[in-house]
Parts: C-alpha cells; structure tokens; sequence
C-alpha cells in the first residue's frame, strides 16, 4: 500500500501534471511552434489568475513569439526618447524577454507600433542603442535564450544595434531577409549591411544548424560566406539564393556530414568544374546526408549529372528554378535525364518553376514540354509533391489527370500553374473531381479548369461529391457572366474547408480574376454571401496594400467588385469581442491571428507556400509548405498586454 501511495505521489506530482495540462492547452509547445490565438488567450488568463499556473504558462507564451508588439509593450516610455539623458528601468522586460526562445520579425514597421504620431520621428538605431547600453554586465543581448530567429536585413544598418539586440550565442537558426522598402543592393551601403552581419553571426557560427540568407546582392560575397561555412560544422540546412556559390564553397559545402537541405545558385561553369573534380575523384563523398535540394542553374545537363554521383537514396525533395539567362527551358530533356536516376533517388517532392517575370515578352515556344516528356517523371512512384510553374501545355485533360492518378496515388500537393492568361487546360470539371477523389490525401491543388459545363442545366451542384480535405485550390478559369453565380455555388459545395482570409484560396487565383466579367450588383452580393470572409480580408492593411499597387487593368476589374464588398459588408463592420486577457504584452485585440504570415519576402509565401511559403507559407520558391519552415506553423503570436 505503501509503495502505492508514493507512485501514486510520484504521477500526479503537481509540476508535471501543470506543464501537462497546458502542452494540451497549447500542443507544439515542446517544438516552440506558434501557438494559435485561443491558447495564447487561455494561457493569458490562467497566467494572471492561477498562481499554479503562473510560471509554466508565462514560459509558454513567451518562448514564441511572431513580432515585436508584446515585446515592445514592455518598453518604457523613456526608451523612446533617445534626447532624454534620464534613466530607464528596463527589469520588467528582460523578466519577460529571457523566455523567449523563438522570435520572427515580420517587418522593420513594428518599431512605430507602440506610438505610430510620435515613435516614426525618432531614428530606430538610436532606440535599439539606448536599450543596447542598459542590458545587464552578464547579457550580451536582450534575449539571451533565443535559439531560432528570423531578422529583416535593415536591422544590420548603421551600428547595427536592432541586429545586436537579439543575436546572441545560443542561436542555432537564423534567417535574414530582404525587405521591399530597403534597397542591398545600393553598392557602399549593401557592403555595410553586409560587414555588420558577418560580424555577428560569426560568434556564434559554431553552433548554427541552420543558415538562411535571403539576400539580393550586386556584390557577391562568395569568399566571406566561406570563411562564415567553415565556421559552421554543424550545418543542416543551408539557404543562400540568390548569392552565387563557385567549386571552392561548393567543395566545403558538399563535404559536411549533416547537411540534409540546400539551396543555392551556380555561378556560371561551376557546374562543370565540379564534374571534372568529381571524375577524377569519383569515390569522395559528395552531400552524403542531403535530403532536400533547391538549385538555380543555366545549364541543366551538368545538374543531372552532378545528381547522378549525390546522396544515393538520401534525396527525396528536388526543386529546380530555371535562370533567366537560359533561352530555351528543355523540360522534355531535364525528366527523360532525371528519369535515368530513378535507381540512385526516391524523390518524394518535384518542383519545377521558370521565372517568367524576368523576361518583357516571354516566348512560350521556348519551353519545350511533351506529354511523353512529362511522363518519364511518373517512374518515381514515391513523389507526394509535385509543382511545376510554367505555361500549360496542350496534353493536359482529363486523361493526363487519370495517369498522374494511377502512378502517384498519394499525392498531397498537385501544382500546375501557368504564368500566362492563356486558358489552355482541356481539364473538366469531372476530370478534375475524379482526380481528387482518386488522390484520397490531396490538400492542395491548382490547375487550370475549363468551367463550361457549368452552363449545362442538368448539372446538379448539389449531389456532387464535397471533398474537406481540400484546404488549399487555386484554379484559374473563364467563365460567362451567366454562370458565375454557379460556379461559386460550385466551389463552395464542392470544396467547403476553403476560405478567403486564410490565404488558402488565392484572391488572385480565383473566381475574380481577370477574365470573369459580372455586371450586376447582385450577382456580386451573391458570390460574397458564400464566402463572407472576404471581408475579413479587405479590412487588413495588408491587403489594401495589395490592392494599391493594383495594375490599371486590374483596377478596371476590381473597382466595381471592390465597391459592391464594400457596400455588402459596409454594416457589418470589423467587430470584435472577448475578454481582455489581463496579461502584460498580450492584449486582446493583439491576439487576432497575423495571417499575413511570414513569408511577405516570399511571394506572400504562396510563392513560397509556394514560399517558402517563403517559408512559406514559406510557403518557400518552391511552392510546398516546408516541413521546417515558419510558413507551416500554427498562426498567431498572441500580442498585448504581458
């Protein structure tokens, strides 16, 4: 009985069972994942009215965190005033700021947040510098225990003090991005950049497992970034587009042990020099650990046969970008080479995309694509991902759909996405339900449909199948004013987990985009009854952002539409409601979920959820959610009042 009743002890001892009981509150916790904005108002509230759960649940709350607004709400009010010589007491925050162990800056704009009328006045580097003098002897920065962040590149200007803020020697993951209203590629000031951020990530390179730099540069540092490798023996993944890589960083690179996922660009000839070095010595070891490669390339023969003499049966993930500089994009020859390799890859995710947007007048005859170029592919019968971005070629109807079906039955993601306005799909809206419900795992898909049939008056929308595994469609289509109520109806019934302000149905990918012509208000009204979160959407900066840099053709489109969301959601209003959490940094209008996400460098991430997504969501450029990218991450930081 004894024994018993000290076991019994032992399991319900009180701080396993809380930091139990608020894992299930907020699951992914233990990973340092986002949590979403009803956990972080649960543990809000348990923070500031259970002493049990004080501790364990601030802990929680904090040790992710996306932007700056809890941070910056602990600020005192002094810090902002960088003339001002009195001093400041900045205690309570690193209470707060010694917890957190992940932390993504969206945007450099958070530094106005706290007072927009006043804070924009003031030079940020001076803010970031007088809050930089006052940490403790003992810290080097401000978040001593950060392990995974990701920073804009303008917090490396001037002194470099925002940058020095939050890098310390614990962290193992970083990322540094472009922003749109910074310039790196001014040349003196781009090197400044630069230089700053060498400096500090060096200290601390010996424990990076991950290196993501996603810079534009004129000047190509290819010598200090590998200086900066070498100081880096642990490296998993590496993201470099779209700095050049030569032989003598690529001989490093491909010699470390852990590397499992890569990205970068050759520059010109590199390829064929490491072909040569290989064929010379064909028994060192090339990637031995590479699971995911991500290549920029201006000649694909020698990528084949560098894939040849890589990883074995390591590499699942192959996401290749076409350079703008290549005239002709031989996909025909790139699958029948890639398809000798089948023995030596289990590729498991193929991304393919050309960059049309490089090139004034893209020649759609210079991308060479058969059917039966296409189907030396279907002899990897692991593939789960499959993206491709270019235009759509002839052979692609209903029959290509049953032949992608038979081969890759477990297919998660199928992208086809044409970068130009021609509908040249022969797909139905059959094929395209057949195929689904043939892919019984399928969340993404994105094609181009033909929608006619939607005219036909013995389709019955409603005894059609509803497939709610779909979370992600984008399909792009032309359809008459008569069937545009239709085919809403359609989309709604037939895929019903889809929804605007999510991001998972692309505004530019859907029933408004450019060929569909409505011309009465109600028919407008009726589209937006069905899907009422387009609301939600327009009443986010960002997408009022979106709309202002709209071309004037689009104008023409969305003016009207626009105009009618207006006036159908003009009662409706934005509003809001909940108890407040009560927690400092967390207030409850802050804990709506930021579904800008992180990928405003990616392509919204759909360039890079397709960004990569990015990571994206990147929803990185290869256009999958990356399975350790941000972009895949539960939404919502939880911001306010902690």
């Amino acid at each position: 009985m004894q024994s018993q009743t000290l076991a019994s002890q032992q399991c319900l001892a009180m701080p396993e069972l809380v930091g139990e009981i608020l894992h299930q509150v907020a699951p992914g916790a233990r990973d340092f994942e986002f949590i979403s904005g009803e956990a972080t108002a649960t543990l809000a509230i348990l923070a500031r009215t259970a002493k049990l759960f004080h501790e364990e649940a601030l802990t929680i709350l904090w040790q992710s965190i996306r932007g700056l607004k809890p941070f910056l709400a602990l600020l005192p009010s002094g810090v902002w005033e960088p003339e001002n010589a009195a001093p400041i007491d900045l205690h309570r925050c690193f209470e707060y700021t010694c917890r957190v162990k992940r932390l993504n800056i969206t945007s450099t704009k958070e530094w106005k947040t706290l007072d927009r009328k006043e804070v924009k006045l003031y030079d940020s580097d001076k803010i970031a510098e007088r809050i930089f003098s006052k940490l403790p002897a003992n810290q080097s920065c401000l978040f001593p225990e950060l392990v995974d962040v990701r920073l804009p590149v303008d917090f490396f200007g001037a002194g470099a003090f925002r940058g020095r803020l939050f890098l310390g020697n614990k962290v193992t993951k970083l990322e540094i991005y472009p922003e749109e209203s910074c310039s790196i590629e001014v040349g003196d000031r781009s090197m400044l950049w630069w230089d700053n951020m060498l400096n500090l990530v060096r200290p601390m390179a010996k424990n990076l497992i991950k290196l993501n730099l996603k810079l534009i540069m004129k000047y190509k540092p290819v010598d200090e970034l590998l200086s900066l490798y070498r100081q880096s023996p642990k490296l998993q993944h590496l993201h470099s587009l779209p700095i050049l890589i030569n032989k003598k960083t690529f001989d490093h690179l491909s010699r470390l042990p852990g590397l499992k996922h890569v990205a970068f660009p050759f520059e010109t000839g590199t390829a064929e020099s490491i072909i040569r070095a290989q064929d010379r010595a064909p028994d060192a070891p090339i990637f031995s650990s590479l699971r995911f490669a991500h290549f920029e390339i201006d000649q694909i023969g020698p990528l084949l046969r560098l894939l040849k003499t890589w990883a074995a049966n390591n590499l699942t993930e192959l996401h290749v970008d076409r350079s703008q500089w290549i005239d002709t994009w031989d996909l025909d020859t790139f699958f029948e080479a890639l398809s000798l390799t089948q023995n030596r890859l289990t590729l498991k995710r193929i991304s393919v995309h050309e960059r049309l947007e490089d090139r004034v007048d893209p020649d759609l005859e210079s991308i060479k694509l058969s059917h039966a170029g296409f189907r030396r592919l279907l002899v990897f019968r692991n593939v789960t991902h499959f993206s491709i971005s270019a235009h759509v070629p002839d052979f692609i109807n209903d029959g290509f759909l049953e032949e992608i079906a038979t081969a890759w039955p477990q297919l998660h993601a199928f992208q086809f996405k044409d970068n130009t306005i021609r509908w040249t799909s022969d797909v139905s809206i059959n094929g395209m339900i057949k195929f689904i419900s043939a892919c019984e795992k399928l969340d993404t898909f994105s094609l181009s449909i033909n929608f006619t049939s939607l005219n036909d008056a013995d389709l019955d929308i409603t005894k059609l199948p509803s497939f709610q595994k779909i979370t992600s469609l984008g399909v792009r289509m032309s359809v008459p004013p008569s069937s545009a109520i239709r085919m809403v109806a359609f989309l709604h019934h037939v895929f019903p987990k889809i929804s605007f302000h999510k991001f998972k149905y692309h505004v530019r990918d859907t029933v408004l985009y450019r060929d569909l012509e409505v011309d009465a208000d109600e028919e407008y009204a009726a589209m937006l009854t069905i899907w009422k979160d387009v609301a939600e959407i327009l009443r986010q900066e960002h997408s009022m952002a979106s709309i202002a840099k709209m071309s004037r053709e689009e104008l023409e489109l969305w003016g009207p539409i626009i105009n009618s969301m207006a006036v159908f959601f003009g009662r409706q209003g934005a509003q809001t409601g909940g108890q407040s959490a009560g927690v400092e940094g967390f207030s409850d209008e802050d804990q709506e979920i930021d579904e800008s996400g992180e990928d405003e460098d990616e392509e919204d991430d759909d360039d890079d959820e397709y960004e990569d997504e990015e990571e994206g969501g990147e929803d990185d450029e290869d256009g999958f959610e990356d399975e350790e990218n941000e972009d895949n991450e539960t939404e919502s930081e939880g911001e306010g009042d902690y």
